[in-house]
Order: C-alpha cells, then sequence, then structure tokens
C-alpha cells in the first residue's frame, strides 16, 4: 500500500511515516523520487539504524549522518539507487 500512496503526494508534500518502515532501500527510494519525508524510528534493539542509536548516545543535539546504500538485491528489487544515502 506505501507505494500506492507515494503516487498520490502533491509536490511538495511531506510524507510522515511511524515505526515499522526504518530500511536504507525506502530512504534511497525517497530521496530518489524528491520525497520529502519524516521516519519515526526506534531508538533501542536491532530496529532501526546504528547511526541513529549512535547519535542517541553521542549526547550530541544535532548531527549529519550517512546511511549505509540499500543492499544489491533490495536495490533491484525496489527500483532505487545503491550509493551511500547522503543527508537531503
Amino acid at each position: 500500500m506505501l507505494f500506492q500512496h507515494l503516487d498520490l503526494l502533491g509536490c511538495g508534500d511531506p510524507l510522515l511515516m511511524d515505526r515499522g518502515y526504518p530500511c536504507r532501500w525506502l530512504v534511497a527510494l525517497l530521496n530518489h523520487r524528491g520525497i520529502r519525508f519524516c521516519m519515526r524510528v526506534e531508538k533501542e534493539g536491532n530496529s532501526g539504524f546504528a547511526s541513529v542509536r549512535d547519535f542517541l548516545r553521542s549526547g550530541l543535539q544535532e548531527q549529519i549522518v550517512t546511511l549505509g546504500a540499500p543492499d544489491k538485491a533490495d536495490a533491484a528489487d525496489y527500483e532505487c539507487p545503491r550509493g551511500a544515502l547522503e543527508p537531503v
């Protein structure tokens, strides 16, 4: 259903996602399509992104992080770029 809803977003509409979505291929796809988004991620356990957990432990107020690239199979399956995910 997510892909169906992406096609309904208007120019400049932000996408707000609750927990359960954090994956590198999705971030790559949204950036590739130029979709602005806010994604809630887990701060503990193995869910979410390690870079977010590292940031939370750092005590910093803010930090720009680069996510690892989606794996080859996910990039092919979801038709997203394979490069590292730079902040937009």
